[in-house]
């Protein structure tokens, strides 16, 4: 199990790059689960579709990602949690509250970082800070791995599968 890391760089356009990184204050701006037992599927929550699993494809431009091996003997159970969470909305509300760290008031939706965060949290031996999870940006869980000594891997890790 690893958790994928984008960079701002790999967003479109460049007006909702800028946005991106005011938003979570950093140039990591978005994180998803890859499952790499399970054929490398990929799970979070992504603005235009809410929380949903898509299969792997080699990046169009690995530089602007990073990818940090997690421990998984429990994947099937983080698998089962974001399953759990499969169809619900992305939470826009959830990531201005971020923003302003006033967090989430509907449990019920997510935004990608307050989901990897849970998995990491709640299905691996990774020691993290007892934070509320709608006060996670994907950069702030990026240090939290980097604190706990663990380094990234190279992208075509995955793509061997």
């Amino acid at each position: 199990m690893y958790v994928l890391f984008e960079k701002f760089n790999n967003i479109d356009t460049y007006l909702m790059s800028r946005l991106m990184v005011f938003a979570v204050k950093g140039q990591w701006v978005h994180c998803e689960i890859v499952f790499s037992e399970a054929n490398n599927v990929r799970a979070s929550a992504w603005d235009t579709h809410g929380m949903e699993f898509r299969e792997w494809a080699a990046l169009k431009n690995p530089d602007y990602f990073e990818l940090y091996p997690i421990p998984s003997e429990n994947w099937q159970a983080a698998f089962q949690y974001c399953k759990y969470h499969e169809g619900r909305e992305y939470d826009r509300a959830g990531v201005i509250g971020m923003m302003y760290g006033l967090g989430s008031f509907n449990s019920e939706k997510k935004f990608c970082s307050e989901l990897c965060y849970e998995v990491v949290k709640d299905f691996t031996r990774i020691s993290v800070p007892e934070i509320k999870p709608s006060l996670v940006s994907p950069l702030s869980l990026r240090r939290i791995l980097i604190n706990q000594g663990i380094q990234p891997v190279p992208i075509s890790t995955l793509n061997q599968y």
